[in-house]
């Protein structure tokens, strides 16, 4: 009978855990699409000092949040983020905006497919 509420704790706690984990992706993956979105509106009018301020904030958010995405998923997903995330910043450095913005809808596929090849599935650990 104690194996049986033992197994039953811990299958509550791993839902719990995966359900705050994806909640969490979520909210993860909607500020890195709105800080994307300041960076294609920023390079649609041209102002590209603004978008390579954007792009910093992007990287520093992408840092801080980064042990939290590495901690379960695909970490070729991660690592193409970070790719696009730096090619996206050196064609805003020189200035060339129709390659930053076809990099920065990239971007915005990656980020908006995030908590479906994060999430806490059996098909994801599998």
């Amino acid at each position: 009978m104690k194996s049986v509420i033992a197994a039953l704790v811990l299958i509550c706690a791993v839902v719990a855990g995966g359900a705050l984990y994806t909640a969490s992706l979520i909210h993860v993956s909607e500020d890195l699409s709105e800080m994307n979105a300041a960076v294609q509106l920023s390079l649609e009018n041209n102002y590209t000092d603004n978008a390579n301020r954007e792009i910093e904030h992007m990287k520093k958010y992408l840092a801080d949040k980064e042990q939290v995405l590495s901690a379960m998923g695909n970490h070729n997903e991660l690592d193409n983020i970070k790719i696009n995330l730096a090619e996206l910043e050196q064609y805003a450095k020189g200035e060339s905006v129709t390659d930053a913005l076809a990099k920065s809808e990239v971007l915005e596929f990656l980020f908006e497919h995030m908590p479906e090849n994060y999430k806490l599935t059996l098909r994801n650990i599998l």
